[in-house]
């Protein structure tokens, strides 16, 4: 439990892998106020010194695990009402819950978006996004303040929702990391993929591209999902074995010893939905710290980044597997242009700016 008064910040997965749960804690921390986090399913060893981290743990799966966390959430914030300062709620998971529970013990509440559950006209929603969006609708309007994850989707949920007290808050991580262009030579010639594994994302057209990359180039993926024996079997089946490393989920505070020794990252999603189609991932910047030249599917701002900062090169599906490769061989034969033009990205998009605003905000409603 809690002590003292303290906001209360609440997440409907496991914190240790959840960067932008760790970052908003740490922020609001930084600016003198207690934090205790609620995650689901996390590891009972994860600690922070910056905030108290209680998590809710059940064998219960779906729709039942999340009403169960809900049921748990509201319980707690009951019991402790008198201490809790503010609410803060993360992902549409937990949208349902917030006015509910401002309502019951009489405090402000962020909701914090990761996703963006809003589609195009005509656009069919199944059961399950329909019930999340309808939840969505219904309280964030009420909510005192709404964080979005980039400036598009803030604009769009701005709109959509007829909303006042709105930002966007992009997913940075701290720039503590020391590489050096002169280390270069000693980092393997590896691509590393780290994230979702579905083949929605077109991820199997990168495992099929090291048929046509020089023999040194391997390919190093991080993470798990739905599909990740089927890509498996691809790699058997197109007999790279050797070239190929699963390293499985590693925990958030694990990635950069994990990605260091690589040469290239690789940012890619589906184009299809507008949570894909505007997407900023946090992928983005640490690589960059890294200083990874990255490989972009042509979201808009992927595009944007990459023709304005020349920090990588992007793939589209007009292009043959020739002309593919020779984009990525680019990539490692001009490692050094590429790593110089970070230090201009990494400037105008800098984690303490990113904080500062969430920051501001958050003491504004305090």
């Amino acid at each position: 439990m809690c002590k003292n008064d303290f906001i209360l910040m609440v997440v409907y997965n496991a914190i240790q892998y959840d960067s932008r749960v760790i970052r908003a804690a740490e922020a609001i921390k930084n600016i003198g106020e207690n934090v205790c986090v609620i995650s689901c399913n996390s590891d009972e060893s994860y600690l922070n010194k910056n905030f108290k981290s209680i998590s809710f743990n059940s064998k219960l799966k779906g729709a039942l695990l999340l009403f169960s966390f809900w049921c748990f959430v509201v319980n707690y914030s009951v019991k402790n009402r008198h201490n809790i300062k503010l609410i803060y709620l993360h992902d549409y998971y937990l949208s349902g819950i917030g006015y509910l529970i401002s309502k019951l013990i009489g405090v402000k509440w962020v909701y914090d978006a990761h996703e963006l559950l809003i589609e195009r006209k005509r656009t069919k929603y199944n059961c399950r996004k329909t019930f999340f969006l309808l939840l969505e609708k219904f309280s964030i309007r009420h909510a005192d303040l709404v964080v979005a994850a980039n400036e598009e989707r803030e604009r769009i949920i701005k709109y959509v929702y007829k909303l006042k007290n709105t930002i966007f808050v992009l997913n940075i991580s701290p720039n503590t990391i020391l590489i050096n262009n002169d280390h270069v030579s000693e980092k393997e010639d590896f691509i590393v993929y780290q994230g979702y594994l579905s083949k929605d994302r077109d991820f199997g057209d990168y495992i099929s591209l090291l048929k046509n990359l020089p023999l040194n180039i391997k390919l190093k993926i991080i993470g798990g999902g739905p599909d990740l024996e089927y890509f498996k079997n691809l790699v058997v089946k197109l007999n790279l074995n050797e070239r190929v490393i699963f390293a499985g989920m590693i925990p958030y505070s694990q990635l950069i010893n994990e990605n260091k020794n690589c040469k290239v990252g690789i940012v890619s999603y589906s184009l299809d939905g507008l949570n894909n189609y505007y997407c900023s991932p946090n992928k983005i910047f640490e690589y960059a710290q890294l200083k990874l030249p990255m490989i972009f599917s042509p979201q808009p701002f992927l595009q944007k980044i990459s023709s304005e900062y020349r920090i990588g090169v992007v793939l589209t599906k007009n292009m043959s597997s020739k002309e593919k490769a020779n984009l990525i061989i680019d990539l490692f034969n001009n490692l050094s242009f590429y790593q110089e033009n970070m230090r201009k990205f990494l400037s105008d998009y800098s984690h303490e700016n990113e904080m500062n605003k969430l920051k501001l905000s958050v003491q504004k409603l305090l």
